[in-house]
C-alpha cells in the first residue's frame, strides 16, 4: 500500500512538472536548477575582508556558498522562472556543499553553512577581544599618571616638525606616552584667550592662558601652548591668575588633553599654577634669558 501511494505521488509530481509551462516561451520542458552570487555574497564577502582579514580566506569560500541563490531557468529560453529567497523555507535546507571522499559523501545544507559562519565569528571575535583587552588595561594604567618628560623631550616626540615630516608617530607617541598624563614644565604667560573672569561669581565659560615656551615650537610672537581653564581649576588658582604679568615666567601643572600640529596648539587642562616672580624683557630675547637661568 505504501510503495502503491509512492509510486503515485511521484508520478503526480512528474505531471505537475509537464504540465508547467515557461512563463516566457511557453517550453514544458524541465527545468534548470542553477546557483548564482546574491547582493548579499558581494557585500558579506568584501566585509569579511576589512574584518576578518588574513582569515577571511576561510570564512569567504563558507559565505559565497551561504548566500548564493537557486535560481529555476527554462531549458528552451534560459529565463528565469523562480528564485529561491536566502532565507525563504525551501531555501534555508538547500544542498549547497558537497564533499565526496570515494564513496564516502558529505553533504552540507545551507542552514548549517550559516551556523557554522556565526561560530566563525564568535570565536574570532573572542580571540580579538581577549587579545586587545590587556593593552586597553595598561594604557589605562599610564593615563593620569606624572611624567618626567621635559618640554625638549616633547618637542622630539610630538612637536610641530615631527608633526610635518610624519604625523603617524607623532600622534602614535602623544597617545603612547602623553595623553591624558600630567607634567609640571615652566613657561611665559603672554595674556588669556578670551577674558578672565575676576572671581567665581563672574564664572560663564572655560577660558585658556597662552604660555611661550623655550624653545619655542611656533612663531616668535605666537604662543605654544593653551592650558585651559574650567571652573575648578578657576577656583583653586584664581588668586594667582589674577595677579599675572604678561611675560612673566611661571610653573604649571596640567595634564594633556591633544596634540598640537603645524597650524594649532598645544593644549592642557590647568591643574596648578605659580607664580616664579621672574620675567622677561621681551619674547625675542627667551633664549637668553633661558641662558642666564630666567627659567627653572
Amino acid at each position: 500500500m505504501e510503495e502503491f501511494e509512492l509510486i503515485q505521488q511521484n508520478k503526480n509530481n512528474s505531471e505537475a512538472v509537464r504540465d508547467r509551462k515557461c512563463p516566457q516561451c511557453g517550453s514544458r520542458s524541465e527545468t534548470i536548477f542553477q546557483k548564482e552570487s546574491s547582493v548579499a555574497t558581494y557585500v558579506l564577502s568584501i566585509l569579511s575582508l576589512f574584518f576578518f582579514q588574513f582569515w577571511s580566506i576561510f570564512a569567504i569560500p563558507i559565505i559565497v556558498s551561504a548566500t548564493q541563490q537557486v535560481t529555476k531557468r527554462c531549458y528552451d529560453c534560459d529565463k528565469i522562472i523562480e528564485k529561491h529567497d536566502l532565507f525563504s523555507l525551501p531555501s534555508i535546507n538547500d544542498q549547497i556543499l558537497n564533499f565526496r571522499f570515494g564513496d564516502f559523501a558529505f553533504i552540507v545544507s545551507r542552514k548549517y553553512a550559516y551556523a557554522i559562519l556565526a561560530i566563525f565569528i564568535i570565536i574570532f571575535a573572542y580571540c580579538q577581544l581577549t587579545k586587545e583587552t590587556p593593552a586597553i588595561i595598561e594604557e589605562q594604567q599610564i593615563a593620569n599618571q606624572e611624567i618626567d618628560n621635559t618640554w625638549i623631550q616633547y618637542l622630539k616626540d610630538c612637536g610641530s616638525g615631527v608633526y610635518q615630516d610624519n604625523s603617524v608617530r607623532a600622534n602614535s607617541h602623544f597617545q603612547q606616552t602623553y595623553f591624558q598624563n600630567i607634567i609640571n614644565w615652566e613657561g611665559v604667560f603672554l595674556s588669556c584667550w578670551e577674558e578672565c573672569p575676576t572671581g567665581s561669581k563672574n564664572w560663564y565659560k572655560d577660558y585658556y592662558l597662552k604660555i611661550k615656551m623655550n624653545p619655542t615650537d611656533s612663531g616668535s610672537e605666537t604662543f605654544d601652548i593653551v592650558l585651559q581653564v574650567d571652573r575648578q581649576s578657576h577656583d583653586s588658582n584664581i588668586n594667582v591668575i589674577q595677579n599675572l604679568q604678561q611675560q612673566e615666567v611661571i610653573k604649571f601643572k596640567a595634564q594633556f588633553q591633544s596634540l598640537g600640529t603645524d597650524k594649532s596648539f598645544h593644549k592642557l587642562h590647568l591643574i596648578k599654577v605659580e607664580s616664579t616672580g621672574r620675567k622677561i624683557e621681551s619674547l625675542d630675547q627667551i633664549q637668553t634669558a633661558y641662558e642666564q637661568g630666567v627659567f627653572g
